[in-house]
C-alpha cells in the first residue's frame, strides 16, 4: 500500500496523447438527386503538425455519357495545440483536359484572399473550406472541444455555422457512426464519423440552399480507412 500514492503520482505525470490525424486515403461515391454520378478519392498526409489534403472526382458510369468534368483540390492546414488551423485552398475543375477554372484562397494576418477573383473575406476563426472541415471535426471530437460557432470559407461568399446536432451515435452500412448536423445561411451539412478514434470521416453531405441540392460523399464498403 505504500507504493499507491507513488504510483499514482506517476500516472498523473504521464502526459496526455495530442490528438491528431493518421494518414487516410479513401475512396467515396459521389451522390446528387439520389444518384451516383462518381467517384472521390480523398488522401491526407501530414508530417509533424503540417498536413496536406488532397481530393480527386471525376464521373463514372452513365455519368459520362452526360459531363466529363473533373475536380482537383487540396487544402494546406496544421495542427497546433489540438486544433486544425487552415492555411490555403487550391481547386481546378477541368472539361476533359481543358482546364475550366482555378480558385486560390489563402489565409492572410487579418483577411482571406480569394487570388483569382481578387477579393477579399474578413478573417473569422475558427474557419476551414469544405474539404478540411470533416477532418476539423474529427480533432474537435477527438478533444471533446466544439466551438459555438465557425466559418466555411467559399470563394463566393463565408458562411457562419452553428451546430444543430453533434455526436449522435446512429449507423452507415451496418457500423456505428457518429452524427454531426450544421446550419448557415449558404449550406446545411451532415457528417457522419466512425464511432473510434481518430473519427474519420465516412459520409459528408452538404446541402446548397441556392440551388437546393445535396452533394453526397458516401465512403465506399471495400475503401480503405487509414494508412501508416
Amino acid at each position: 500500500m505504500r507504493c499507491l500514492p507513488l504510483l499514482l503520482s506517476l500516472l498523473c505525470a504521464l502526459p496526455v496523447q495530442a490528438a491528431g490525424l493518421p494518414n487516410f486515403s479513401s475512396s467515396f461515391e459521389v451522390i446528387t438527386f439520389g444518384a451516383t454520378i462518381g467517384t472521390a478519392h480523398k488522401t491526407l498526409h501530414c508530417k509533424q503538425q503540417h498536413c496536406t489534403l488532397t481530393g480527386k472526382a471525376e464521373p463514372e458510369g452513365l455519368a459520362k455519357l452526360f459531363t466529363n468534368k473533373k475536380l482537383w483540390e487540396q487544402s494546406q492546414f496544421t495542427i497546433q495545440d489540438n486544433k486544425l488551423i487552415w492555411h490555403k485552398y487550391l481547386k481546378k475543375k477541368y472539361e476533359d483536359d481543358a482546364l475550366e477554372q482555378s480558385v486560390t484562397l489563402i489565409r492572410n494576418t487579418d483577411h482571406v484572399l480569394y487570388v483569382e477573383g481578387k477579393r477579399r473575406f474578413p478573417l473569422n476563426t475558427p474557419i476551414f473550406d469544405a474539404l478540411s472541415l470533416p477532418f476539423a471535426i474529427s480533432l474537435m471530437q477527438q478533444t471533446g472541444s466544439f466551438p459555438k460557432t465557425l466559418y466555411l470559407q467559399d470563394n463566393n461568399w463565408q458562411d457562419k455555422l452553428s451546430f444543430t446536432e453533434i455526436a449522435q451515435k446512429t449507423t452507415l452500412n451496418g457500423q456505428p457512426t457518429l452524427r454531426f448536423k450544421l446550419q448557415g445561411s449558404h449550406i446545411r451539412a451532415e457528417l457522419q464519423l466512425q464511432a473510434k478514434a481518430p473519427y474519420l470521416p465516412v459520409l459528408i453531405d452538404i446541402y446548397n440552399k441556392k440551388h437546393k441540392r445535396h452533394i453526397i460523399l458516401k465512403q465506399k464498403r471495400e475503401a480503405s480507412d487509414a494508412i501508416e
